[in-house]
């Protein structure tokens, strides 16, 4: 059973009440699969009518909500780009979960420059690739993880379909 959207109102203006009538800053991630939900229009609307401010993450589907001429939120939500991560950070997000799986990475200064250089330090395609190689590492039984595994990560069609789906949704418009 799916709350309707004057269920959600009431439910967010009890909240509120709740919290001394302070504004609810609701932080949703990976909203792509239910921006066209009831539930989300009607937090939508929520966020129109001053009960709440929505944080929204997503990729395409959140981009194609924000150029949709006939979504209610069509100009009410402003895109921020994430922007790269300096060196010293991107390093640490991704060799440090490697390293505290038990993994040893081979060449860590050859492996970091060419991972920043296919993903340009930005966190979600570091994350991506630092998930492929844990994926990699475990079918493959593998005690270290060498740049072999960047290539291999490079062309598999997960990847390459991730870092195709922004053109591939503008272009289909």
């Amino acid at each position: 059973m799916t709350p309707d959207r004057n269920g959600v109102e009431r439910f967010l203006k009890r909240l509120r009440h709740k919290h001394d009538g302070q504004m609810l800053d609701l932080l949703l991630d990976d909203v792509d699969e239910v921006c066209h939900s009831d539930v989300f229009q009607a937090l939508g609307q929520c966020a129109k009518n001053g009960i709440c401010r929505l944080i929204l993450s997503g990729r395409s589907g959140l981009l194609e909500l924000m150029l949709d001429k006939e979504s209610d939120l069509k100009g009410r939500l402003e895109l921020i780009r994430l922007e790269p991560l300096d060196r010293e950070s991107a390093t640490t997000l991704l060799l440090q979960p490697l390293s505290d799986l038990g993994w040893q990475v081979e060449q860590p200064e050859e492996f970091c420059n060419e991972v920043f250089r296919l993903t340009g330090r930005l966190p979600h395609l570091l994350q991506h690739y630092g998930k492929k190689l844990c994926d990699f590492a475990i079918m493959r039984e593998l005690a270290s993880i060498n740049l072999k595994l960047i290539d291999d990560i490079k062309w598999e069609f997960a990847t390459v379909n991730l870092f195709t789906a922004a053109l591939r949704g503008i272009r289909d418009k």
